[in-house]
């Protein structure tokens, strides 16, 4: 086949670092695997409200995933640190008062689990 006729198409999240905080692991492994299968770079999964806050200001991050609700609390102070390093976020969680979220962000991508991963990647991808 010549060159011209291969048509490559870059993945979805192709570089992108996305951070992923959840503190189930097997979902947690699920969504690295699901962003890294489309080019993404997951430099960070944090499971505590307290390593996330950490890792936000020690980490170059081009967009984050957050669950709601964590072991330690919920995930509104990693969402305003976020929002404050002006780093696009969304949220993919089970349940929460997302009301709450609605007031502070009302533009922001809220997933409820589960969802189907191409579902999550697009989110994510219309989201940066």
């Amino acid at each position: 086949m010549p060159q011209s006729d291969i048509i490559t198409k870059a993945p979805p999240l192709a570089g992108r670092r996305i951070f992923i905080v959840e503190d189930e692991p097997i979902v947690a492994i699920d969504l690295k695997y699901t962003f890294e299968h489309a080019g993404a770079i997951v430099p960070a999964i944090s499971g505590s409200c307290r390593d996330a806050l950490r890792a936000v200001q020690e980490l170059d991050l081009d967009g984050a995933v957050l669950d709601y609700n964590l072991a330690d609390g919920d995930s509104l102070p990693i969402a305003k640190a976020l929002a404050d390093q002006a780093v696009p976020f969304m949220f993919y969680s089970g349940g929460g008062d997302f009301s709450s979220i609605r007031k502070l962000w009302p533009q922001v991508t809220i997933v409820r689990k589960p969802t189907q991963s191409a579902k999550i990647v697009q989110a994510l991808r219309d989201l940066l």
